[in-house]
């Protein structure tokens, strides 16, 4: 399985199934079984990564701001910014 947090990443994480999960406004450690073949990338560069956890409850449908939380700017969708390549290395190591 390759994606973000979402239900499907949950599916995979209940199966066992080999995992690369990309990450940036929910911290992973709350969210990630850590098996031996998943991978975890996120964005950890940016000034305003994790603000979800930073705001008031309720969150869990709360779209990305850009960092306004924070008082950050950043260009759209910054945070899921992850190189195709760092996805295939992590590919190559779980397989």
């Amino acid at each position: 399985f390759v994606g973000h947090d979402g239900a499907w990443m949950h599916v995979a994480q209940a199966f066992g199934t080999p995992s690369v999960l990309l990450f940036s406004v929910a911290e992973p450690y709350t969210r990630v079984t850590r098996l031996p073949r998943t991978r975890v990338l996120e964005r950890v560069d940016l000034p305003c990564l994790h603000c979800l956890q930073n705001r008031p409850a309720p969150r869990q449908f709360t779209p990305c701001d850009n960092g306004s939380y924070a008082s950050v700017k950043v260009k759209t969708n910054e945070c899921m910014n992850i190189t195709p390549t760092s996805v295939i290395k992590a590919l190559k190591e779980i397989l």
